[in-house]
């Protein structure tokens, strides 16, 4: 045994327990899964026991990684329900046997370790999506507000957490998009603990792979419909958070040990394009279909529907793919803070160091959910959005609820979806043009330049003729009077 480790017996069920970084403060055992504290005096207090936490097919307890290169040994993990979901939080050991905190929620990855706050900021009351506040002399912006229960763990945690409390908690990015952070208030005394860290793409993560038991634990459990009573037989994932009832339309919200019913669909299923299910290829990579949305927007009387699929690949995770008028959209999450409080269409708006022209601003209701997605998407919420472009690129701005996010994408033309779909699946054909979708000109028109570059060269080929020719004779020689006018 190293040094480092200490071994104790589980005051609760007795089975020996050993704790191997220094830093930790508490531990669940690993048999009767009750949460075990070190007090001030060293002495052994137990808590709450945690409720058993569904299997990840990316991280586990005492496995090994890496992370840009550099390695980590997973410690433990905290699991907490928020309003759209779960997320778990992950505590690795890395080389120098430093903690990290591995925050893994909607498919994203966050590393992050602990900061030093220098001056203070806003109470949990008073932050909003938006808000800039001051982290240890660097500028952030609040994305998400929100409380959290934490619902049990595994392993060595850093830190003291109990069991079944509730957590203010705020999220957010640099201004620059330079580093993310978070914010969470001790319920008591309503001081802030801050992380900071930067998000990381799924690819960047090396885990040990698991068992293929470990890997489908989760997903291989059966689901019964909280309103009718009937078995989920769709698709899903690890990171699914929600799954709609193919029998009733009842939306049902997976996090923690049961289902709950958190909406339900009303009247026809829209016309989606694509179904659940079905292979697209974008980018060099095959996702899956695993949601579909549907949103409407009125102005003026007129009703603007729209179409969202959530793409998963399980190495290159969530992919969001729009439709609109027969155009289509593919985006992901940014983390960067975009200044447009006072704005109008045309007008010049900075994201990161980029330039983008607002194009329009307007309010989304979710009126239809199937399939299953990585949050808890509830039909009657609306989104409020800011759409910037740059042909081919955009950057949405949406603010739900409490939640602000920013996404990033581009315009795929007619051919490349053709070329991304199965054979059978039939495409509606573009109407007008789309927002962010670059000028190519048609065959006629270009058929018209040619020619006018014909008519041009001859022109100025006759003009150089008249200046270089000889003139022979004069053929007419007259005065004209103003009379003559």
């Amino acid at each position: 045994m190293s040094t480092m480790e200490r071994k104790f017996q589980c005051p609760s069920c007795g089975a020996g327990n050993v704790v191997t970084n220094p830093g930790i403060l508490m531990k669940i055992c690993d048999y009767c899964k009750t949460a075990i504290y070190w007090d001030k005096e060293s002495a052994l207090r137990v808590g709450r026991k945690s409720m058993d936490l569904p299997a990840s097919s990316r991280f586990k307890v005492g496995t090994t990684g890496k992370l840009g290169g550099e390695s980590f040994r997973v410690l433990g993990r905290l699991s907490y329900a928020y309003e759209k979901g779960t997320w778990n939080e992950w505590f690795i050991e890395m080389d120098d046997r430093s903690i990290r905190w591995l925050a893994e929620d909607e498919g994203e990855l966050f590393l992050e370790q602990p900061l030093k706050l220098t001056s203070p900021v806003p109470s949990h009351r008073e932050l909003k999506p938006g808000m800039q506040v001051a982290l240890a002399g660097e500028a952030g912006v609040i994305e998400e507000i929100g409380e959290a229960r934490c619902l049990g763990g595994e392993g060595e945690i850093p830190f003291e957490v109990e069991i079944g409390e509730t957590y203010p908690y705020a999220d957010g990015t640099a201004a620059d998009g330079s580093f993310v952070f978070g914010l969470e208030y001790d319920t008591e005394s309503g001081v802030p603990t801050a992380f900071r860290g930067k998000a990381l793409s799924v690819a960047e993560s090396e885990a040990g792979k698991l068992s293929d038991l470990d890997a489908v634990e989760r997903t291989a459990e059966v689901i019964r419909c909280a309103s009718c009573g009937k078995p989920y037989e769709g698709r899903r994932v690890e990171t699914t958070e929600m799954v709609v009832c193919d029998s009733c339309g009842a939306a049902l919200q997976l996090d923690e040990a049961e289902t709950r019913v958190v909406g339900r669909n009303p009247g026809r299923k829209p016309h989606f394009t694509f179904q659940v299910g079905i292979p697209i290829t974008l980018e060099k990579t095959t996702y899956e279909v695993m949601g579909r949305l549907y949103y409407m927007e009125v102005e003026e009387g007129v009703h603007y529907p729209s179409y969202e699929y959530a793409l998963y690949h399980p190495e290159k995770g969530y992919l969001w793919l729009s439709e609109e008028d027969g155009h289509f959209t593919v985006s992901q999450p940014l983390h960067l803070r975009v200044n447009i409080q006072h704005f109008w269409p045309k007008s010049k708006v900075r994201v990161g160091r980029e330039t983008f022209s607002v194009f329009e601003d307007g309010l989304v209701t979710l009126r239809w959910v199937d399939g299953a997605l990585p949050w808890t998407a509830v039909v009657g919420e609306q989104t409020r959005y800011v759409h910037m472009v740059k042909p081919p690129e955009y950057v949405d701005r949406e603010i739900t609820g409490t939640e602000m996010e920013l996404f990033r994408g581009r315009y795929v033309d007619r051919n490349e979806m053709l070329s991304a779909i199965p054979p059978g699946v039939r495409l509606p054909f573009p109407r007008g043009v789309y927002s962010c979708q670059p000028y190519v000109a048609s065959d006629w028109i270009k058929g018209l330049g040619k020619i006018g570059v014909a008519f041009l060269v001859l022109n100025l080929v006759l003009l150089l003729y008249s200046f270089v020719s000889e003139r022979r004779h004069v053929v007419l020689r007259e005065k004209i009077s103003a009379s003559q006018y």
